[in-house]
């Protein structure tokens, strides 16, 4: 697999200290990448490194084999799609509207969304279920909406690399379930690469490819979820350990959507 974007030996420091340092990233085609850690690790710090929004003070962040800075801003737009934290800011706009900035990049100065804009925005809308809300004020809705809209509208770039920090936080479990399958799908389906800043450890394991685990501004693993997501260092970077087998009574075992569960049992 190629690597359209990788962050080789980078340092960002804040305040004269270092938040990263020496990190080495790469995002290949056709995989979901899970990055995690504590909280205080570097995770968004790296993500808007790899975006070009955050300087470096050392090592290169290089898209496509080129400097990050060196890129046109429409172009470099279109090529990375971007999901913050709690989705940025919305105002009282519609929400199909809202979705269709999304294809601002793509759209040249004084022209309008064509028919290939409006297919774009379709198709997002329904991949992040947001559909039913069309006609509705942005602002207007419950914050779980306004993040699947927010969504909608990073899905709506259809950019071939697509960087999205906390996405699940606010949705409830069934929308968590269709947006981490609709991310890996995006990857592994649609040929694009991923990488999903999480804090759910059983989702980053179920639905990604590879985690980068960061730790203390530096790379603690890297590799399939198998790999980097062991007792011992589960111990050493949070302070955790696994659950013992069997589970206690107030354990709450992982889940799967309804309609899923019909397509297995259809299939078999």
């Amino acid at each position: 697999m190629t690597a359209p974007l990788e962050a080789r030996a980078i340092r960002v420091e804040r305040g004269g200290r270092p938040v990263l340092d020496r990190v080495d990233f790469a995002l290949r085609t056709g995989e979901c990448v899970g990055l995690i850690g504590p909280n205080g690790a570097g995770k968004t710090t790296l993500l808007r490194a790899l975006l070009g929004l955050q300087p470096v003070s050392a090592g290169r962040v290089l898209l496509e084999d080129r400097p990050i800075e060196a890129w046109e801003p429409s172009a470099r737009a279109r090529r990375l799609a971007y999901l913050p934290q709690q989705g940025g800011q919305a105002w009282p706009v519609r929400v199909e509207r809202f979705v269709s900035l999304g294809r601002l990049p793509h759209l040249e100065p004084w022209r309008g969304p064509g028919p290939t804009d409006r297919e774009a925005v379709s198709r997002a809308m329904a991949a992040a279920d947001v559909t039913a809300l069309a006609d509705r004020p942005v602002t207007a809705l419950s914050g779980g909406e306004q993040a699947r809209v927010h969504l909608a509208r990073a899905l709506a770039v259809e950019a071939p690399l697509l960087l999205a920090d906390e996405p699940t936080a606010g949705l409830d479990p069934y929308h968590q379930l269709q947006l981490m399958a609709r991310l890996r799908a995006l990857a592994r389906r649609d040929g694009r690469a991923v990488v999903v800043v999480l804090h759910d450890l059983t989702a980053a394991s179920r639905f990604c490819d590879r985690l980068c685990l960061l730790n203390a501004g530096a790379v603690a693993a890297d590799g399939p979820p198998r790999t980097v997501l062991t007792p011992e260092r589960l111990a050493a970077v949070y302070g955790v350990t696994p659950a013992p087998h069997p589970l206690p009574e107030s354990a709450v075992l992982p889940w799967r959507c309804i309609d899923e569960t019909r397509r297995d049992d259809d299939a078999a």
